[in-house]
């Protein structure tokens, strides 16, 4: 009997380009796990109908803030999944991110598996992504965005369909992605850095120009079906005030800054740092490293204060799948048997 529970559990699910079973029913528990915490953390403090930037209902009824009315993905699979599941609204929308956790555990494998050899390793330590996400979605963060946990989940699906060069699936991605919030562009920009090299070339080109349009027609369908916002509705979220962003620097105390700077990405992005001052990026192929420089504008577009606001920890959760696989890149440098680079991104000698 336990040899036959132990076959089950180790038999690859749904074909053998994905983990076993019993690792699919380790990434739901540690979701799970994640998502309470999170409730009980963060989501126990406000509601999805008067808090303005967790107000699902306000996005459903076209009554939300201009920054948050285009953000409508989550709101409708919270509609479609209540007319099936006799569920409270908390316990529907916990669901819907244990789903989407497990989800970017399976993204984040599938990662891991082009930069590093290992593949049963790589599936244990997939849920290290969940470490850096502790820190931006809870200890470093109070407020409650319904997208964030999706937005995770994007930027990972779309840094594996980037590397691993399956465009039409990116497509999907940053259809999906952008329904859900225009942080889907770096995913873009992240494609092209990806693809410097036949940047000119017809295949890079018409792809560029497809994610381009993706974005823009999703951007201009929520304009045709919300074309006009009342006053009190327009917060200027996506507003250029520099001024303001180092206002919030210069007036926070300075063991918080401290605190920010440090704990960001539970200090991930210092590994990541320690990657590039011991010069271990030699070793891999320019274009998966250059993929890597949209944190450029990203940290640009937070100085300017253009929709993000560098204050808040949560806003930085989209670079949270790529700082971690720069991370895990600094335990190649040891020498040792978990942490190798494939032959896949390892430079040729």
């Amino acid at each position: 009997m336990d040899s036959k529970i132990l076959k089950i559990l180790g038999k690859k699910f749904p074909n053998e380009k994905f983990p076993p079973l019993i690792i699919h029913l380790s990434y739901l528990l540690i979701s799970l796990a994640f998502c309470l915490l999170y409730y009980l953390l963060i989501i126990t403090f406000h509601d999805f109908y008067n808090y303005e930037y967790c107000s699902i209902y306000k996005v459903l009824n076209g009554e939300a803030l201009h920054s948050m009315q285009y953000r409508v993905l989550i709101p409708y699979i919270f509609k479609g999944l209540s007319y099936v599941l006799p569920l409270s609204d908390v316990s529907l929308f916990v669901l819907i991110i244990v789903v989407i956790t497990y989800f970017t555990l399976l993204c984040f494998r599938s990662v891991l598996n082009v930069y590093f050899e290992n593949r049963t390793v790589n599936s244990i330590s997939a849920i290290i992504i969940i470490y850096p996400m502790l820190w931006n979605f809870m200890l470093l963060n109070s407020i409650f965005f319904f997208v964030d946990s999706a937005v995770v989940l994007f930027m990972t699906a779309g840094f594996y369909f980037i590397v691993s060069k399956k465009n039409y699936w990116l497509l999907l991605t940053v259809f999906f992605a952008t329904l859900n919030h225009y942080s889907s562009a770096f995913i873009i920009m992240a494609f092209v850095l990806f693809n410097y090299k036949t940047l000119f070339k017809k295949q890079t080109l018409i792809f560029s120009a497809a994610l381009s349009a993706v974005f823009l027609i999703c951007l201009l369908g929520f304009k045709l079906k919300y074309p006009y916002f009342p006053p009190e509705r327009e917060d200027g979220f996506v507003m250029a005030m520099p001024l303001l962003a180092i206002e919030a620097i210069t007036d926070m105390p300075m063991s918080i800054l401290l605190k920010y700077v440090i704990l960001n990405f539970g200090g991930l992005h210092l590994l990541a740092l320690l990657v590039m001052v011991t010069g271990l990026w030699k070793k891999i192929k320019p274009e998966f490293l250059v993929i890597f420089l949209f944190f450029v504008p990203y940290c640009l577009i937070a100085i300017l204060r253009l929709g993000i606001r560098l204050e808040e920890m949560r806003n930085w959760i989209p670079l949270i799948p790529f700082i971690t696989i720069l991370a895990l890149i600094l335990f190649t440098g040891f020498k040792n048997p978990l942490f190798t680079l494939s032959k896949t991104v390892l430079k040729e000698k």
